[in-house]
């Protein structure tokens, strides 16, 4: 059995790039160096240009025609223009692999601690809204590595490069450029900081609106039945309307700071436009310096106004990732104990010792006490709230108890590995848990390397091949999302035939048969006889025909066995269980 492994994946945006950087960080060095050989030569550009026309204002005020050293600088910038290019373009064949790889591993990462999390945590949550905080993490991490690579690290090399080339005509011009780049710098911080929690808010709004979305394109079905149509629409416009208006809060501060930028970019250029014209007419530079000060100024304009805007654009990125992660990174409440075992089946009996459990201040279970011999058929029943959805929930540590312990053969549960536990229990839900794959599959899940044979003979058992033989494509039928192509009591058929293919020692039949009709319902018991042979079972029931041949059936109440016997003893003593049995009707138990 296969244990589950540490992921220590960090919260914070940029340490989880480098998480997912570091697998792959020789791809990611290979394009840093393509990308600084290409931006170093593209920034050096201006300083041939001067050059180039120092070198001609010589010859011409000379009169010489020997135009040889413009000739070279000529084909010095025609070359530097090749290795830019090249070394570019090398940059995006390595990159990509950096940047496609590292957003896989994001994505495989954060889904894989994603499943380790409780039912708990599941049902508290949209689904749609969790898988578009996994795609905006790791997407994230995509836009995150393109633009360090492309656009922060660029703009990085081309101001050092820029800034060297602009001191080396005039210091004074340098510092005013260094100055220029320094303020922007400490201006734009604090600015960028006060827009984050508005950018993070947006984030939230954005994946409750996709949850939201997600719910209800699920259960069309019933908001056409019930004619909610134009409340759901309603709901969602309000949705519609609450991340609209948090997008065009942050997005407002974000012109703002670029505002701001512009004002200070203008005056940081004026002033060295200015410098340059004075430096220029007192013949402090030449005119070849001059022209490369000013293509330098020119060219460096748009990057200058990218220190805002894209300081702006990485605290977007930063707050989707970052709301995704702060999620889906919570400590996982349900986890294998320290030095876990695998469980070792040899009769199957379940002890529930001193148990105790409670969902915040409503007490479900206190010092519950109960033992289920390894091979009996147990029935459970009771009204709503009596604990029964509890009693199978910790038996598959969907939920810990808070007090005494759950053990099978002797193995208290949170000391062997879950997917041990789970290996070996096999559940029949209330609701079918199907995914859109064919029957084939769907059958086969809780045994994957299942023959064809084997599988078309579970589904025998469970009188489901006939009505599968019958679809379009036969085994190889797609289900649809959730099972929607098929009937309830067809997908209820199809679980049962996944529970019979398992064939795991433990048995857990969860209102097994309440989606089928009387004859289908028939059918099946004979099945799950079979099914049950030799097993522990445990089976929860309001249709109490489904429990009537059981060993054993117990009476929750109040999280309390009320009685204990066999169906015929339980309707003799007149209690409970008595009273449940006579107010069905056709079979279903009403709650009360």
């Amino acid at each position: 059995m296969v244990k589950k492994e540490k992921l220590h994946i960090p919260k914070h945006p940029l340490s989880f790039l480098w998480f997912a950087s570091r697998p792959h960080r020789w791809w990611a060095l290979g394009a840093f160096l393509a990308v600084t050989v290409a931006e170093s030569v593209g920034s050096s550009i201006p300083y041939i240009f001067g050059r180039i026309v120092d070198k001609a204002t010589v010859i011409i005020e000379s009169g010489s025609s020997d135009f040889t050293t413009v000739w070279l600088w000529a084909g010095t910038y025609l070359i530097a223009l090749a290795v830019m290019y090249i070394a570019f373009r090398t940059s995006g064949l390595v990159g990509m692999q950096w940047v496609t790889r590292a957003q896989a591993t994001a994505y495989a990462s954060l889904f894989k601690y994603l499943t380790f999390h409780s039912h708990t945590y599941f049902t508290n949550r949209f689904a749609g809204a969790l898988t578009n905080k996994v795609s905006h993490a790791a997407d994230g991490v995509e836009q995150f590595s393109e633009k360090f690579l492309w656009n922060y690290y660029t703009a990085f090399v081309s101001f050092v490069v820029v800034g060297a080339l602009i001191f080396s005509a005039s210091f004074s011009v340098g510092i005013v450029y260094t100055v220029l780049i320094v303020v922007l710098f400490i201006v734009n911080y604090p600015l960028v900081q006060y827009r984050r929690p508005y950018v993070v808010r947006h984030a939230i709004e954005s994946s409750s609106l996709r949850g939201q979305a997600v719910d209800v394109a699920t259960n069309m079905s019933a908001v056409h039945q019930f004619a909610r149509r134009a409340h759901e629409l309603f709901l969602l416009d309000k949705q519609i309307g609450k991340k609209r208006s948090t997008d065009i809060v942050q997005w407002r501060l974000s012109e703002y700071i670029l505002i701001v930028n512009n004002v200070l970019i203008v005056l940081g250029m004026s002033s060295m436009l200015l410098i340059m014209v004075a430096l220029l007419q007192s013949a402090r530079v030449t005119l070849g310096e001059f022209v490369m000060v000013i293509t330098l100024m020119f060219s460096i304009i748009g990057t200058l106004t990218f220190v805002g805007s894209t300081m702006n654009g990485f605290i977007r990125i930063y707050g989707d990732v970052e709301e995704g992660l702060e999620d889906i990174l919570i400590p996982h409440d349900i986890t294998d104990f320290p030095k876990a075992k695998d469980l070792k089946i040899t009769n199957g009996e379940i002890v529930f010792n001193g148990m105790g459990f409670s969902y915040g201040t409503r007490r479900v279970f206190k010092k519950f006490e109960l033992v289920i011999p390894g091979g009996q058929r147990v029935g459970v029943v009771g009204p709503s709230g009596s604990g029964k959805t509890t009693f199978v929930s910790v038996l598959l540590r969907q939920q810990d108890v808070h007090e005494g312990e759950v053990a099978i053969d002797g193995q208290n549960i949170r000391k062997i590995t879950l997917d041990s536990l789970r290996s070996n229990i096999a559940v029949v839900p209330q609701e079918p848990l199907l995914f859109h794959r064919s029957i084939r599959e769907n059958i086969a899940y809780g045994k994957p390397n299942a023959t064809k044979f084997e599988v078309i003979e579970a589904a025998k058992r469970a009188q489901a091949h006939e009505f599968i033989e019958e679809l379009p494509d036969g085994y190889d039928t797609l289900v649809g999302e959730r099972g929607v192509k098929l009937s309830g009591g067809q997908r209820q058929r199809v679980a049962i035939a996944r529970a019979i293919l398992k064939n795991a020692p433990i048995l857990v039949l969860d209102e097994a048969t309440s989606s089928l009709d009387s004859e289908s319902e028939a059918l099946i018991q004979k099945a799950l006889s079979e099914l049950m042979k030799n097993k522990t079972v445990i089976a929860v029931a309001h249709r109490l025909s489904t429990i009537k041949e059981m060993d054993r059936i117990i009476v929750l109440e109040g999280g309390n066995v009320v009685e204990d016997g066999s169906h015929d003893e339980l309707v003799q003593e007149g209690g409970t269980y008595a009273r449940l049995w006579n107010h069905q009707a056709g079979g279903f138990l009403t709650d009360e």
